[in-house]
């Protein structure tokens, strides 16, 4: 049966802990701004591997009973403060008890409504012993006669297919409930179609079927996973490093940062302050990380954060931090020199269906590549995802970086699209490629980073699928 949305939408960093991140405290309360001080600073060493949550946790007890005992008015507000120090509980994740299956599709089939025409795309299945779901992008546009589609008003998606009910149905004649998550704009609806419970590894096919009786599409299953050239590299940075590092690449993504003063202005032409990318506390970072004797004022990372910051003209680390004479690493520089990106690029829904070696516990498998309406997406599904949250929030790591190199040489910074992080453990998401792929590539290179190591894998690109009418 087709069950409603649940549109869980991700980003790279979650929203989560965004209010905890943007608080500010009254400066007439001294033991607030004491409190508020070491709580932040402490999340920047647990983020950059120098203490733990617990340690963290034990000094805001202290800080807390010095101050009830000194002012009778935090008696009051003892709450407030035991959930601000509250101990961080860490999901318990295990990839080796959810591995990844992964069989490449590559079909479609157009559909054609009163004021539309939909061109529904499946890339690829993906599932665990316990579920399973299938990469799938939706193209939508206005019908051979011109009409309006209205689509800027009821937007992309499969609410648009006129059906009450969809399931899925194997070679052998068991039938699968159907829920699609995801999200879309005007023309384009990228995510997941669900289906419970997980077909057996020896299904041939899948039907998918709409009103008892009409079959959409027959999905093949016979194809078997490409092998990608995989490799593991260690990473010869500290955690500190690592953390300034998912830093710089948070302001390369940034949509302001891109918009701000050209290469040599140092920011002299600013935008106005409405336009101003926000203050992602990169002093406030950088100092923490100095003071506690993680790295120096001249480190590299912190230099080179410091240059992009100076080049993009934003905000940056401070003035303790010399960028002068530091050059950009090369896919940062790659990223800078395709601005703008183009307005328009190819089209392409691709089966990508390549599992990745494990990285700091969590299995990666690309489900598909998107290239529509200017923007290019990678399908990703993950076990033993750790759970993700925004700076200076309970569980800030610095998590994993995403990049892609097409076949002209260029890099694209991966960041994950949405609103808010997936759950911990077994999900999908989506990652956004900055700036989108302006051709349609033979094959790419993928390149994620975790805190002590990495994943190269270049990766094939197989043909669009030929349309079939339905």
């Amino acid at each position: 049966m087709l069950h409603a949305p649940a549109y869980s939408s991700v980003t790279f960093s979650s929203n989560h802990g965004r209010q905890a991140a943007d608080r500010r405290v009254s400066s007439t309360n001294p033991a607030a701004v004491a409190e508020w001080t070491v709580e932040r600073a402490g999340r920047i060493l647990i983020a950059a591997g120098a203490v733990d949550e617990e340690f963290v946790h034990e000094v805001g007890s202290e800080i807390m009973a010095a101050c009830t005992i000194r002012s009778r008015n935090r008696l009051i507000r003892t709450g407030m403060v035991t959930q601000m120090f509250r101990p961080f509980e860490n999901p318990a994740r295990d990839p080796t008890a959810h591995p990844l299956r992964v069989v490449p599709i590559g079909q479609a089939f157009r559909l054609a409504g009163e004021r539309w025409l939909a061109d529904v795309h499946f890339m690829s299945l993906v599932s665990t012993p316990a579920q399973a779901t299938i990469a799938v992008g939706m193209r939508m546009g206005r019908p051979p006669d011109g009409s309006s589609a209205d689509l800027e008003v009821t937007g992309a998606g499969y609410h648009h297919l006129p059906y009450g009910r969809l399931w899925l149905a194997d070679d052998r004649g068991r039938r699968y409930t159907v829920t699609f998550d995801g999200e879309g704009g005007p023309e384009v609806w990228r995510g997941v179609l669900r289906m419970s419970p997980a077909p057996p590894p020896g299904a041939r096919w899948l039907d998918l079927v709409a009103d008892e009786t009409n079959r959409l599409i027959r999905l093949d299953l016979h194809q078997t996973a490409q092998a990608a050239a995989a490799v593991r590299e260690n990473l010869a940075i500290s955690p500190a490093e690592r953390l300034l590092e998912v830093e710089a690449e948070a302001v390369l993504a940034d949509p302001l940062a891109r918009r701000r003063g050209r290469p040599g202005q140092h920011g002299r032409d600013r935008a106005p302050d409405r336009d101003r990318a926000p203050d992602r506390y990169l002093g406030e970072i950088t100092r923490a990380l100095i003071e506690a004797g993680l790295i120096t004022a001249d480190n590299v990372a912190a230099c080179r954060l410091a240059a992009l910051c100076q080049r993009l003209g934003v905000p940056g680390p401070g003035p303790a931090i010399a960028a002068a004479a530091v050059r950009l690493p090369a896919r940062w520089a790659s990223v800078i020199a395709q601005r703008p990106a183009p307005a328009a690029g190819p089209g392409l829904f691709a089966p990508l269906a390549t599992v990745l070696p494990d990285l700091d516990r969590t299995r990666f498998a690309l489900a598909g590549l998107s290239l529509a309406a200017g923007e290019s997406h990678l399908h990703v599904a993950a076990s033993g995802l750790p759970q993700l949250a925004e700076r200076f929030a309970p569980g800030w790591q610095p998590g994993f970086s995403w990049w892609v190199r097409d076949g002209a040489g260029n890099w694209h910074l991966g960041v994950m699209a949405g609103r808010d992080a997936p759950p911990a453990g077994v999900a999908e998401f989506l990652v956004r490629l900055i700036p989108p792929l302006a051709v349609t590539p033979q094959a790419i290179e993928v390149l994620v980073s975790a805190s002590s190591a990495a994943v190269r894998a270049v990766v094939p690109v197989r043909a669009a699928p030929a349309m079939a009418d339905t």
